[in-house]
């Protein structure tokens, strides 16, 4: 019922966007008809410069080891859009870092770039450097949702996490401004094993906003590497699942073009770093080949059919299946460059049938 609850209330957004409407259509009928892998969505860091540290933040790994090299450009972000567009994508969301340190006037460009009329576009921000004038700015390129994230209801715990001061009102601040610009507004936290009370809180204020709310979870990376003890677990599944009973609540597993919930990783989402690395999600840090290098298609078939990709979860791989977190989350936690690449796994080296496909897509 809950999956359902939140399909309607998604619907009733895009029905103004005929073009992605039809596009969504097409996804549903390659993926569940063709039985082809279809492409969704694509998470975009624009930087991995950012203006906080947060306590949580999975990016600071990449910001502090990832080789310094150019941020993508407008114009090879519009290319790489449209390779993506044409394996499905309907969705691009851009992030960081802090994708406000690009500048407005380079965001609006990249937004308009990747043709806001056939795809949503989504940006998701700390709210920390937005004047009331770059909303509009954004809304007028072709932005359709802002997503603020948001870690309490209470300010100082909020701050707090952020390690920051009065965040928690700017974010407030820029949520109203978002709402006279009429622009989609979506809240987001990090849900760990010890904060449900102050999740089913921030639910509870984003329904009296009558916003969308993100539930992402914890995972053993970046400044929490090595703290295992905040993800949820198997046992905590049932109460997981229980802040999903409105519709104005979702998380990346509940919308999929497979009819099912799932993890869409590396399958039907993507990851693709500010210098171009592509990876399954922000928490995993494996690349399966660099758009600067090598074709944006040729990567999607590597990373979509790659074996340990190719079943589809229910559940968050990063976060449940203790394999896979042993075999490609853990291998980023001591290393000296990343992302680490998926032709130098140990994991991958050691095992055949891994090794022996990989092979077959240089």
């Amino acid at each position: 019922m809950a999956s359902i609850k939140n399909n309607l209330a998604h619907l009733r957004f895009i029905q103004r966007k005929p073009l992605v409407m039809l596009r969504i259509i097409n996804g549903f009928f390659r993926t569940i008809i063709l039985r082809k892998n279809t492409l969704r969505s694509v998470d975009w860091a624009m930087t991995y410069r950012c203006n906080f540290n947060c306590q949580y933040c999975s990016a600071k790994d990449l910001q502090e080891h990832t080789v310094k090299t150019a941020e993508l450009s407008v114009d090879e972000i519009k290319k790489i859009g449209r390779e993506a567009s044409a394996l499905g994508a309907i969705h691009f969301n851009l992030t960081g870092g802090e994708p406000t340190l690009r500048g407005i006037e380079t965001l609006c460009a990249i937004i308009r770039s990747l043709r806001p009329k056939q795809h949503l576009i989504s940006m998701v921000t700390n709210a920390s450097l937005l004047k009331k004038e770059d909303i509009k700015k954004l809304k007028d390129a072709g932005l359709d949702t802002i997503q603020l994230s948001i870690e309490s209801v209470d300010p100082q715990v909020h701050d707090t996490i952020r390690r920051t001061v009065d965040n928690h009102n700017k974010i407030l601040e820029v949520m109203q401004w978002a709402k006279a610009q009429k622009l989609n507004i979506c809240l987001s936290g990090v849900l760990t094993r010890h904060n449900f009370h102050d999740m089913q809180k921030l639910i509870d204020f984003a329904r009296k906003e009558k916003v969308f709310f993100l539930i992402n979870l914890a995972s053993s990376s970046g400044n929490w590497k090595s703290n295992d003890d905040v993800k949820l677990t198997t046992a905590d599944l049932k109460a997981y699942y229980a802040l999903f009973k409105e519709g104005h609540v979702r998380t990346d597993t509940i919308l999929n073009f497979r009819g099912r919930s799932g993890c869409p990783a590396g399958v039907e989402r993507i990851y693709i770093s500010a210098n171009g690395e592509v990876m399954t999600c922000p928490h995993v840090q494996v690349s399966y080949g660099n758009v600067r290098t090598e074709p944006l298609a040729k990567i999607y078939y590597r990373i979509s059919h790659f074996p340990v990709l190719k079943k589809f979860e229910k559940h968050c791989r990063h976060v449940f299946n203790k394999a896979y977190i042993q075999d490609y989350v853990y291998p980023q936690k001591h290393a000296s460059r990343l992302p680490v690449s998926i032709f130098d796994l140990k994991t991958v080296k050691e095992h055949k049938e891994l090794q022996e496909f990989l092979d077959s897509t240089k």
